[in-house]
């Protein structure tokens, strides 16, 4: 069985991708774009752009157009490492998932929970019409940025250059024109590309601008349209997501129960579904992903297919300055997917900020499943495009009353050990207690003597001023630690040598909505939930241990106080 990050590979495909700006080529050449990925960051006014093309068809004479709102300088201009094009392609694309149903007879606490030396160019022929503001060279690109008046001067400067351009271009350029913009051109050097399969790998660019607006100028990328194209915008804003604002926004469905068959083809399935969801909603911007960079449940991959903070740096933050830890944990990637034909040009994509959703993930409300996605009234993200598959429970049940639906990681099934599921509340279960005593329906543990947490260190991502890390296992439950921002923030426990099965969490104010207990070994997620409370006992998972057990705190309506970590191996 392919591995989940394969499938997330597969979903490329070959169709034409579309583009941000238009491919002319040499006379006679039919050029097309294909798999383009756009990545925006935008602070203020300022955005970075970056773009990874994949071309099919020769490259002598050709370049890239693009206009842009300023004259751009060396220092504007950077090509990038494609890896980090494959990473947040990676971590944002839809997942399949697979989850085993658990034992009905096994017996364990239930309670619902919600919630990535090139040659010269060619001197231009003369063109009083064309301005030359600038020319330079960055990696193998030649770049020259012109200016122009005229709807039909920039066709007549590239064609005099050895350019052809089709010749129902103007059009598509005559409305930058009017509003004052100069056109990027990126020469490529032929003997400095990298082919892969036939099809030359360019170095993705990167620049940046200052403009009042934010938006993406698309139509250009039409002229070379061999029919159907795709474009995948990632948006990176801090504490924030983006939507289209002059097209109608859409969300994928998403948590779908799939056949055994999908996972012998899931990027067929999964275009299917986007066809048949574009089919409904004609024009529509998909949103398929939005959540913080630091994160995902379940990964597509590995744990560090996160992005890291030289990820975040090198897609734009190094224009606005330094990166501390907490402006990094900020960021939110929006994954916007279109998919336009010529003849249905209409507007450039203007973004607009939009509120959080949530989605796509294995939680429960009233024991259902969250379909859909979930507006949320703060700036909290989580959704995505996830599809599952379910593995029924076929051995003996020998119990009285077995608890069907109960579903978890697929027991001993290499294919899967990059994509652990999202906890459900039938498999890694918190069961919170408050301060009126337990629920006479599900006696709470009784917990054997000794508190392995106080052998151990304590650590965390920050802490708030009079506040400090050992207060959560000093045995003291009016001391506490506090962090100093409500969301994404982490207390741990450390260097706990003996095996543990129960984890006691007492929070001091009620104050956290949405948290996960993780080993911070290896990634994975022991359980979830939203709120805490004076005593949250934490059962369900394996006994085991680790060098780092961790509590993030993924949001909360105000500073939470966290009194005591405690850790306990419960006999059965």
């Amino acid at each position: 069985m392919l591995s989940v990050a394969f499938f997330a590979m597969t979903l490329r495909g070959t169709t034409a991708f579309a583009f941000c700006g238009f491919y002319v080529g040499g006379a006679d050449v039919d050029v097309f774009n294909d798999a383009t990925q756009v990545v925006l960051m935008r602070e203020k006014s300022t955005t970075i752009l970056s773009m990874q093309n994949r071309y099919q068809g020769p490259l002598e004479n050709f370049a890239m157009v693009v206009p842009v709102p300023q004259v751009l300088g060396e220092e504007n201009v950077k090509t990038l490492n494609k890896a980090i094009f494959d990473k947040i392609d990676t971590l944002t694309s839809p997942r399949l998932v697979e989850y085993q149903e658990r034992d009905p007879c096994y017996a364990f606490p239930v309670m619902p929970v919600t919630p990535p030396a090139p040659e010269p160019a060619p001197e231009p022929a003369a063109d009083d019409a064309v301005t030359i503001e600038a020319e330079f060279k960055v990696g193998e690109y030649e770049i020259v940025i012109l200016s122009t008046t005229e709807s039909t001067a920039l066709a007549n400067w590239l064609d005099a250059n050895n350019y052809s351009v089709p010749s129902d271009a103007a059009p598509y350029y005559e409305p930058y024109i009017q509003n004052n913009m100069y056109f990027f051109v990126a020469r490529v050097d032929p003997n400095e590309v990298v082919y892969q399969d036939g099809i030359a790998i360019l170095s993705p660019l990167r620049f940046h601008y200052t403009s009042q607006d934010f938006m993406l100028p698309t139509r250009l990328g039409m002229i070379n349209s061999s029919g159907k194209q795709d474009l995948i915008v990632y948006l990176l804003g801090q504490n924030q997501r983006y939507e289209v604002a002059n097209y109608n926004n859409i969300t994928i469905p998403t948590n779908i129960d799939v056949p055994q068959s999908t996972r012998d083809d899931f990027g067929a399935y999964y275009r299917r579904l986007f066809s048949q969801t574009l089919a409904e909603n004609p024009g529509a911007a998909v949103t398929e992903y939005a959540w913080g960079v630091s994160d995902c449940d379940p990964c597509p991959g590995p744990p560090d297919i996160v992005l890291s903070r030289e990820d975040i740096a090198t897609l734009g933050h190094d224009i606005l300055g330094p990166l501390d830890w907490y402006t990094y944990r900020s960021y939110i990637v929006s994954r916007i997917h279109l998919q336009y034909a010529k003849d249905e040009i209409g507007e450039d994509l203007v973004f607009k900020t939009a509120s959080g959703i949530t989605g796509g993930r294995e939680f429960y409300g009233n024991g259902v499943l969250e379909q859909g996605a979930t507006p949320q009234t703060n700036n909290y993200n989580a959704f995505q495009a996830r599809y599952i598959i379910r593995n029924p429970w076929v051995e003996p049940v020998t119990c009285e009353d077995p608890i069907y639906g109960r579903w978890g990681r697929p027991v001993g099934n290499p294919n899967l050990s990059l994509a652990i599921p999202s906890p459900s509340p039938n498999t890694l279960m918190a069961k919170q207690v408050f301060g009126d005593g337990p629920d006479e329906s599900e006696p709470e543990p009784e917990p054997e003597p000794g508190n392995l947490a106080l052998k151990g260190d304590a650590g965390g991502s920050s802490k708030a001023w009079k506040s400090r890390y050992r207060n959560v296992i000093d045995g003291d439950p009016s001391t506490y630690w506090s962090p100093r921002r409500r969301r994404g923030e982490r207390i741990s426990v450390k260097r706990v040598r003996s095996p543990f099965n129960t984890v006691i969490i007492r929070e001091l104010n009620d104050a956290t909505r949405a948290w996960r207990l993780i080993n911070h070994d290896n990634g994975e997620i022991l359980a979830s939930g939203t709120t805490l409370g004076s005593k949250t006992v934490i059962t369900g998972f394996k006994t085991q241990s680790m060098r780092k057990i961790s509590l993030m705190i993924d949001r909360a309506h105000h500073r939470p106080r966290i009194a005591e970590f405690e850790i306990y191996n419960i006999s059965e």
